[in-house]
């Protein structure tokens, strides 16, 4: 892979960055993203490209789209995303990059198989996220569908036993 001097990406300190222009340019080709990002067709460097308002735009509105969908519900938070590991890492940065694209290819009204094929892709590993099929690799999240398994004392059955017991004449007849 060619070594591209990005420069210094502008953006703003309070923004959850899950992907960066660099992240972007390493899962789909440069070319491609100067075509789509450029109105006229003008050369473009890719340092300049890197602080490219639609860029900017796009990888901004995609991560703005992951919040929205993984924040409902509370399952995960903006300190969850951003202390994400390795491999779930990995995969929030593919699928911010892969959302970014296709806000890039829905600009250009182009490629309308492609386009549908990556928002089916990006709707469902939303929707498995949110819903918590999908999980990331927080402890919280993985056991989340774990059952504890909690003795039972014969204590705690006679508790039981004499509620029934106790409401004998209030409730029941005897």
């Amino acid at each position: 892979m060619p070594n591209f001097d990005f420069g210094t990406p502008v953006s703003a300190p309070s923004l959850a960055a899950y992907a960066t222009f660099a992240d972007l340019v390493e899962r789909y080709d440069v070319d491609r993203i100067k075509r789509l990002a450029t109105d006229d067709r003008t050369e473009i460097s890719v340092a300049d490209l890197a602080n490219h308002p639609r860029i900017t735009a796009v990888l901004k509105s995609a991560a703005g789209r992951v919040e929205v969908s993984l924040f409902s519900g509370a399952r995960y938070s903006r300190d969850d995303l951003n202390n994400l590991t390795e491999n779930s890492k990995a995969y929030l940065t593919d699928l911010v990059c892969e959302l970014a694209m296709l806000l890039l290819i829905r600009a250009r009204g182009k490629n309308p198989e492609e386009r549908e094929i990556m928002e089916r892709r990006c709707e469902s590993s939303l929707k498995e996220l949110s819903s918590g099929k999908d999980v990331f690799a927080l402890a919280p999240q993985i056991d989340a569908g774990l059952m504890e398994h909690v003795p039972i004392t014969s204590i705690d059955i006679v508790n039981r036993n004499l509620t029934s017991d106790t409401l004998r004449g209030h409730l029941f007849a005897n």
